[in-house]
């Protein structure tokens, strides 16, 4: 992964902002985000806050956080993707080499940042992922996941693994 990012940084007293005017991701050759309009990110001992943050795609998929507040030990905000590709979870998730598919989700976090609440959806179509880490690949990835608070409802969850550990996972409930 490789960022390229133009901004300034301001601080007065123990109140730090980060104003980001442009900023460019790229995942791999196949997958670059970049900034869609300036975001403010301002930070101070037990505070943060940013407005909203909007990474467009090369293929015009959006990931849009905003509204973010974590003050105290609460935290706020909203999460929306239409479409982002599984690969930019690599950055996120230890062991994973390899992603593909689309992420679709909205989801409404609120709550103590020890235990957060969850509101929403999420959804992965046909999606693939590698562990290096678990030695398994995923393929087929199927998900249909709604969250309300601190309940987790798997509509659908499904994959296989090929290779040396073949097999089928389909798991479904609350």
């Amino acid at each position: 992964m490789q960022t390229d990012l133009a901004g300034n940084l301001t601080r007065s007293r123990d109140t730090t902002v980060v104003r980001l005017d442009s900023a460019a991701i790229q995942v791999d050759s196949a997958n670059r985000y970049r900034l869609q309009y300036p975001t403010r990110v301002q930070y101070a001992h037990g505070f943060l806050a940013l407005d909203s943050l909007l990474l467009q795609h090369s293929s015009n998929a959006k990931l849009v956080v905003e509204r973010v507040l974590l003050s105290g030990d609460s935290i706020r905000g909203h999460l929306r993707t239409d479409s982002v590709d599984m690969r930019l979870f690599r950055a996120f998730i230890p062991g994973m080499t390899d992603a593909r598919g689309a992420v679709v989700a909205d989801v409404d976090i609120r709550g103590s940042i020890k235990q957060p609440l969850l509101f929403g959806q999420i959804s992965v179509g046909d999606g693939f992922a590698k562990f290096a880490n678990l030695g398994t690949t995923y393929s087929h990835i199927q998900a249909d996941v709604a969250l309300s608070g601190d309940t987790v409802h798997i509509r659908t969850l499904s994959a296989e693994t090929l290779a040396q550990r073949r097999g089928t996972l389909s798991v479904l409930g609350t």
